[in-house]
Order: structure tokens, then C-alpha cells, then sequence
């Protein structure tokens, strides 16, 4: 099984994750990333709308980010204009650690196309298993479909979760590629590409792939800043009871939007 790897070409993360990935028995083929190290907004302004970003969301971000966006865009493009007209393409970064063999990763895909889904979303950035728990808990999932020991079904919302590792349809690229044309979006904004093409975004749970922020650091949440200037801590002790009420609410409200979109 084909899969898609962005990576700087000088990188020295190649060599570990072509192996990662063979010992899972993928077929790892690279792509370049779009080295934004050394460039400034002028340098980049021709090929990112800075203008229409900044209308659209609240953050500011630096180049790396805007290189990640591009390389991931750059990607979409390259794939639609491969001889190969699958439905569907693995892309993962070179960070990634696979947990899900290849041969489990063909089963899920397979069943997630019973729901004919644009994106399915195989692993979050800089998440361990604590982390992961304060994700289920705070932003339930619902299964869908199982496939071994994985489940496949959707969150309550999308966040930017990080795009380390994810299969998209055919039919997602060349819409977004015919649709945009300049990107002025971060290449994590699952919850704004939902809303500007109506996409239906799985998840996978277990996890398939993490991202291994340790052996080898990313800078680029450094460079995604939220313009907030006031940030509201509620009291230790109040914490734990508004989870508690967060979580039940979300529940709450998964299970409409289920019932209005006909899942259950």
C-alpha cells in the first residue's frame, strides 16, 4: 500500500521513517515540502493569500506554517496528476509513527468508504495516551464501523488536531484544488475545510499513526499564535465538575447530530 510522505528534502528524518513504514509493510514514497525556512510574507505573498487569511481566521502564523500548508496543497496536486486514479490517498508526515499495519489500514479504509467520507483522519500531533483520554473525553467519539481491533466513526467537532497522518478522496482533492487556487488556510483546519466544502471527516480510534514529538521536536505550533489578549483560568477545584458538565453536553449534542444526519 502506497503512502504519501511530505518531507524537506535535506531532511534526516527519511532514513527513520522509510523504515518505520516498510517494517509496517507500506510502500513509502517521498515528496518534497516546500522549504519556507528562509522566506518573508513578500516572498510568499504570490503564493499564499495572506489578505483573505487574516479576514478568515484569528491567529497569526509564521512561515514554517505557511510552508506546511503549502507543501501539503502542492501534494494534492501531485496526486491528481498521477496516472494512478484511485480513490483515495495515505499522507503522512515524516514524523509519523505507524501503529496500524498496512493490511489494517486497507480493511479500515475499506469499511470508512461504506460512508463514501472525504477525509479520514488516522492520528493527531503531539498526542500520547493521557492526552488522548482528555480528547475522548472532552470531544467524544462515536463508532461507526469496527475493522479489527480499530473503529471508524466521527468526533463531536474538528479541531486542529494536526496533519500527520490522514486519507483523503479523490473527489476532496479536486475540489479543493479547483476551488482554491491561492491557500489562506493551515493545513490542520479540519473544522474550517467541513464547513467551507461540507465534508464528512472521520476519525479512527485507537489511533493509526502517532507523531513521535520527541525523537523528533516540531516547531511549527511555535509559529501559530491566537490573538487573545484576555485567556480566562477557571479555579482547580472547578475544573474537574466542568469537564465533567462539558463532557456529558457534548455527548448530548454528538448524539443529535447523529440522529439529524441520519447515523443512528
Amino acid at each position: 500500500m502506497d503512502v504519501n510522505i511530505i518531507s524537506l528534502k535535506d531532511s534526516n528524518r527519511r532514513a527513520v521513517c522509510k523504515s518505520r513504514l516498510i517494517s509496517k509493510g507500506y510502500n513509502p514514497i517521498f515528496y518534497d515540502a516546500f522549504d519556507s525556512r528562509n522566506l518573508n510574507e513578500v516572498q510568499l505573498e504570490h503564493i499564499f493569500d495572506f489578505k483573505l487569511f487574516r479576514k478568515t481566521f484569528n491567529y497569526k502564523i509564521d512561515s514554517g506554517i505557511i510552508g506546511c500548508v503549502l507543501s501539503h496543497f502542492n501534494l494534492y496536486k501531485s496526486l491528481l496528476r498521477c496516472e494512478n486514479n484511485s480513490k483515495y490517498y495515505i499522507i503522512v508526515e515524516d514524523d509519523c509513527i505507524p501503529l496500524a499495519t498496512s493490511s489494517e489500514l486497507k480493511n479500515i479504509i475499506d469499511k470508512a468508504l461504506i460512508s463514501s467520507f472525504d477525509i479520514l483522519l488516522l492520528g493527531y500531533s503531539k498526542t500520547d495516551n493521557t492526552q488522548y483520554e482528555v480528547i475522548n473525553k472532552m470531544n467524544p467519539f462515536k463508532k461507526l464501523y469496527s475493522s479489527g481491533k480499530f473503529d471508524i466513526g466521527i468526533r463531536y467537532k474538528q479541531s486542529s488536531c494536526g496533519a500527520v497522518a490522514y486519507v483523503v478522496s479523490r473527489s476532496f482533492l479536486e475540489n479543493i484544488t479547483t476551488s482554491i487556487k491561492k491557500p489562506y488556510y493551515v493545513a490542520d483546519e479540519w473544522s474550517f475545510l467541513e464547513k467551507r466544502f461540507k465534508l464528512l471527516i472521520l476519525h479512527t480510534s485507537p489511533l493509526c499513526f502517532l507523531e513521535d514529538y520527541n525523537g523528533m521536536p516540531s516547531s511549527l505550533e511555535d509559529g501559530r499564535v491566537t490573538n487573545r489578549s484576555i485567556k480566562i483560568r477557571l479555579p482547580y477545584f472547578i475544573r474537574p465538575i466542568w469537564r465533567s458538565i462539558y463532557s456529558f453536553y457534548v455527548r448530548v449534542m454528538l448524539h443529535i447530530k447523529l440522529i439529524i444526519n441520519n447515523k443512528i
